[in-house]
């Protein structure tokens, strides 16, 4: 369907001179063979790329404290604070953040123990003094706060819009315990 069909415009410019790196059009039509995209005029050195959309999806493993090498404490009580990344230059992201506990009340609803959470992050610079430049940040930061314990949560990073993206690094503050509390 046309909702699903993008294109992105990879170098060159349109036939007013104007550079179309970086522009993202959804498809105005498509048939069997054809595909149309209305109000832009290509010029004929313009490279685009044509495609569908989708979401890519990576999901983080649960952490456990390292006490050694390929030995770690999963019986410790470790709450993460929170997830800081190190980003290179890319697109629209979403961090959902995802309890994967939940339980049953006494009428029969089904309620999570605790509400996920989507922190978005555009990537794109929307500063007027970069519109020569194309609009993201070489390496940017970005902080997820999570504020539970290790288990208790599942991280994904969801990239939406066809666009790539460089995961540098990642590290996670919070705090351990060599004992797990136990309730009496």
């Amino acid at each position: 369907t046309q909702a699903s069909i993008f294109m992105v415009g990879l170098s060159g410019n349109d036939s007013d001179g104007n550079s179309i790196a970086g522009t993202v059009r959804q498809a105005d039509a498509v048939s069997s063979n054809t595909v149309t995209f209305n109000n832009i005029n290509l010029h004929s050195a313009a490279k685009v790329a044509v495609g569908y959309k989708y979401t890519s999806i990576i999901e983080l493993p649960t952490y456990y404290l390292n006490v050694g090498q390929n030995a770690y404490d999963i019986d410790g009580d470790l709450r993460i604070s929170g997830i800081n990344f190190e980003m290179g230059v890319g697109g629209p992201l979403e961090f959902h953040l995802i309890s994967p506990y939940s339980y049953v009340d006494a009428s029969g609803n089904v309620t999570k123990d605790i509400d996920d959470y989507v922190q978005f992050e555009s990537g794109i610079l929307s500063d007027s003094s970069v519109f020569d430049k194309p609009p993201a940040d070489l390496a940017t930061s970005v902080r997820v706060p999570v504020q539970r314990k290790n288990e208790k949560y599942t991280l994904q990073i969801q990239i939406p819009d066809p666009f790539s993206t460089a995961l540098i690094s990642a590290s996670w503050d919070g705090n351990y315990n060599t004992k797990r509390h136990v309730r009496r």
